[in-house]
C-alpha cells in the first residue's frame, strides 16, 4: 500500500507546487503591476489638471496680447485721424498737392475708406469717393474746421471686424 500511496503524495505535491508558482507568480505581478497603476492615476488626474492650467493660462496671455496689439492699432488710427484733421489747407490749389497723397493712403491703408474735404460752409470740394463729391455735410455730425482754416479735412474708415 505504501507503493499506492506515493504516487497520490506525489500528484499531491505538484498541485501543491502548481498553485504555489500561480500564487507567486501572481503577486509578483500584482507587485510589479500595481505601482504602475497608481503612478498612471496619479499622473492622470495631477499632470491632467495642471496641463489644462497651463494652457488655460497660455490662452489668457494670447488673448491679453491681442488685446494690446488690437488697442495699440485703433490708437494709430485715431492719431492719424487727428492729424489728418489738422492739415490747415487755405486754397484749392493745395488740395490738388493732398490729392495724391490721400489716395495713396486709401490705397496701402485698407482700413480707410475714402476722405474728403469740404469749405466752411460744408459743401464737399474733393474727395476720394468721387460719389459724395459735391454733396453738403453742414447739417450732419461732422468735425468743425480748426480755427484759421478754410477747410475741413475727414478720414473715414471701413468697420473693423
Amino acid at each position: 500500500m505504501e507503493f499506492k500511496s506515493e504516487p497520490r503524495k506525489v500528484a499531491q505535491e505538484s498541485l501543491n507546487y502548481s498553485r504555489l508558482t500561480r500564487k507567486n507568480t501572481a503577486f509578483t505581478l500584482l507587485l510589479f503591476v500595481s505601482p504602475f497603476i497608481l503612478l498612471l492615476l496619479f499622473m492622470n488626474f495631477t499632470l491632467s489638471r495642471l496641463i489644462r492650467q497651463q494652457a488655460f493660462n497660455q490662452l489668457a496671455m494670447t488673448v491679453e496680447e491681442n488685446t494690446k496689439i488690437i488697442s495699440l492699432f485703433l490708437q494709430d488710427r485715431e492719431t492719424d485721424f487727428r492729424a489728418y484733421r489738422q492739415v490747415n489747407i487755405d486754397s484749392l490749389a493745395e488740395i490738388e498737392e493732398l490729392r495724391s497723397s490721400l489716395e495713396l493712403l486709401v490705397k496701402d491703408k485698407p482700413w480707410y475708406e475714402f476722405f474728403f474735404i469740404a469749405n466752411q460752409q460744408g459743401l464737399i470740394i474733393f474727395s476720394t469717393n468721387e460719389q459724395i463729391k459735391g454733396e453738403n455735410i453742414a447739417s450732419k455730425n461732422i468735425s468743425r474746421p480748426l480755427k484759421g482754416a478754410n477747410f475741413i479735412i475727414q478720414a473715414f474708415s471701413t468697420p473693423t471686424s
